[in-house]
């Protein structure tokens, strides 16, 4: 089967416009991205999500355009077609199935970017969209760092409810060439959504992820946006990436589910979360990125933990600008690897902020608030292995003798201290106007220059701190 050209951009479209009736696997389901940004949803699906044109059998003819390309030739098929959508093309005896571009029409005729080698019959649907993201997945014939390539941006505007898994075991994109492969969510007019609203991946009840990403084949560069992972049970945490470089999750949220987010292997390396919240309906670590992770990046995020641990890192980890909430572990570690910690909030933590525990783990510390819920009894960090390297303009409430662990906390950190938000019975997580955290954090730590003025604490974000309580 041809797939969606490799060497152009492209979207692909899940769900449709309208009721969405008539969206189907073997619609076009796309459009080059040239002629995307310079049309509309309209003149790529029929207000049901189907096609635009269609034509089966005898009726529609191939022919020769001049230029050594097909040409579909019948009668008035073709009059409602937009140059630039994908047409699915079956049922020929001399061409392969297969997706191609339109790149001219009539209402009598549309040329195909496909090399024209003999006379034939075809049937061909034009435009409309696909019924689930893993049909879009599979319209992609290039893998790993095979060039050339494209991007792939699939538009998915329809909640999914499905028990079995999607995979994502190929097709991905070109990190020498910085190609993406991406599934966003989408409004009912395919604008693409904003923070805070999601389409929804409803596991129902399934044992296993809602996405599974690389896990017989490395698949690089992949983004997904906009998505409301939820409701798996058992085993398998509801998103899952490895063996790949250069995975993103960005402004998703998770509930109803074992665990949230699962990153491992040897080749999983650049994975970043960010912007995503983490409900309290989960029943396992909400992150796990470790047993061979590297290069993780996990920022602006908000869980609510609800006893259970937060986030498990290993090979090397930047947490920044999260909020933790009610967390049994707030952050955990037992592997070889930097773990820098900047600017974080852990808030109600139950026993320890952070516990590393591997003697190759190396902890950076700094600008974050440390707030646990029993300060004679909980510790700020917890290492029974491994090194301490750097804490300091940090801020805690814990009045436990041992509480930083085998290190002193550094000479600006404000030490069994009130950091004083605004409402910690609603989970209002902004700081008071006499909060000693504001302006007394290091500014720009890690360039030296150490300039400016910054809040101890996870950025002052509406969209982190405006949360009330567990269970949004």
């Amino acid at each position: 089967m041809a797939y969606a050209p490799p060497d152009t951009d492209t979207v692909h479209f899940v769900g449709g416009i309208g009721d969405q009736s008539n969206r189907h696997a073997d619609n076009g389901g796309g459009a080059t991205l040239s002629a995307w940004i310079g049309g509309s949803p309209s003149d790529f699906m029929e207000t049901d999500g189907g096609p635009t044109a269609s034509a089966t059998g005898d009726d529609v003819i191939i022919t020769d355009d001049g230029s050594g390309n097909v040409r579909l030739n019948k009668v008035g098929a073709f009059r409602d077609v937009v140059d630039g959508s994908l047409a699915y093309l079956h049922d020929a005896t001399n061409y392969d199935v297969g997706r191609y571009i339109v790149i001219a029409h009539t209402d009598n005729i549309c040329d195909l970017d496909l090399a024209y080698g003999i006379l034939d019959f075809v049937s061909v649907i034009i435009g409309g969209a696909f019924d689930d993201i893993q049909n879009a997945l599979d319209e992609d014939s290039t893998d790993g760092e095979t060039a050339p390539q494209h991007n792939r941006r699939i538009m998915i505007n329809r909640d999914e409810v499905n028990n079995s898994i999607i995979l994502w075991n190929q097709h991905g994109g070109y990190i020498t060439a910085d190609i993406w492969k991406s599934v966003i969510g989408h409004d009912i007019d395919f604008v693409e959504l904003e923070e805070g609203s999601y389409v929804t991946l409803d596991r129902n009840g399934g044992t296993q992820e809602c996405i599974r990403i690389s896990y017989l084949g490395l698949v690089n560069n992949c983004l997904v946006r906009h998505l409301h992972f939820t409701n798996n049970t058992i085993i398998d945490p509801l998103y899952r990436s490895e063996n790949g470089q250069g995975h993103v999750v960005d402004m998703c949220k998770f509930s109803n589910g074992v665990g949230g987010v699962y990153a491992a292997g040897s080749n999983c390396y650049g994975f970043t979360v960010t912007r995503c919240v983490f409900e309290s309906t989960l029943t396992n670590t909400i992150i796990r990125a470790y047993d061979g992770a590297r290069g993780v990046l996990i920022d602006q995020c908000i869980l609510y933990c609800n006893g259970k641990d937060g986030i498990r890192v290993g090979g090397g980890a930047t947490v920044s600008n999260c909020i933790i909430m009610n967390a049994f572990i707030g952050i955990r570690s037992n592997s070889d690897g930097i773990i820098n910690l900047i600017n974080n909030t852990f808030f109600d933590t139950l026993n320890a902020c952070v516990y590393i525990y591997h003697e190759h783990t190396t902890l950076y510390a700094v600008n974050n608030i440390f707030h646990v819920a029993d300060p004679l009894h909980d510790f700020v960090i917890l290492n029974t292995a491994g090194n301490v390297h750097y804490e300091n303009y940090n801020i805690s409430n814990s009045t436990r003798a041992d509480r930083w662990g085998q290190k002193d906390p550094g000479p600006n950190t404000l030490d069994q201290v009130d950091p004083q938000f605004i409402d910690e019975a609603t989970n209002d997580l902004r700081l008071k106007e006499t909060s000693p955290c504001i302006n007394s954090g290091l500014a720009h730590y890690g360039d030296g220059s150490h300039t400016g003025k910054i809040n101890r604490g996870a950025w002052q974000r509406k969209s982190l701190l405006r949360h009330k309580r567990c269970g949004i």
